[in-house]
């Protein structure tokens, strides 16, 4: 059994998702992400990327946020247009002078879903450019459900509900973690 601490200090913790859809499996994942990390006590707030054709407003919500869960759905082998569209416009410099990165310094948990589980390595490549390119201090093991992890498009499994809920926690723990860690989250993106 699993015990858990509610933590101090305000944390806040931002969804991004990326579903072309507003609704439907990465939406029911990432909510029960979320429930994990209000557990904790985090205050949560979920954007979809669904119909943006400007990011600004998710930005701002990003630099308020101490924790992102950055959602989508993966299609052959790849996350969506809106996901790429979104880390495209991002802004980002080498110096915190210059606005650094968005994603600079905050706990970043991935979450992807799929029709079937051959496709859990598409998260990589997303992680890779977060870490590298933005700074981001991306959480390992990232999360990854298939359709056999749901009950329907509505719900998932009470298996994949508990995992998807510890994610959040733990989200929620990295998230405080770093913000005790200055020399962790003044590091930026390489050139």
């Amino acid at each position: 059994m699993t015990h858990s601490h509610k933590l101090d200090g305000g944390l806040r913790i931002l969804a991004i998702n990326a579903s072309p859809r507003g609704t439907g499996r990465t939406t029911v994942a990432v909510l029960e992400m979320l429930a994990g990390a209000k557990l904790l006590g985090a205050a949560v707030e979920i954007v979809d990327l669904d119909s943006r054709d400007h990011f600004e407003p998710v930005v701002a919500l990003m630099q308020r946020s101490d924790g992102v869960v950055l959602a989508s759905p993966t299609y052959r082998a790849r996350p969506p247009a809106q996901l790429k569209a979104f880390l495209d416009a991002l802004p980002r410099t080498s110096d915190s002078s210059g606005g650094g990165s968005p994603f600079a310094g905050k706990a970043v948990a991935l979450l992807q879903t799929g029709a079937t589980a051959h496709h859990f390595l598409a998260t990589e490549d997303t992680r890779a450019v977060l870490s590298s390119f933005f700074a981001a201090q991306v959480m390992a093991p990232s999360l990854y459900f298939s359709h056999t992890d749901y009950e329907d498009a509505t719900k998932l499994t009470v298996a994949a509900q508990e995992l998807a809920q510890r994610h959040g926690r733990a989200l929620a723990q990295f998230s405080m973690a770093l913000k005790t860690c200055p020399e962790v989250t003044s590091l930026q993106p390489l050139a």
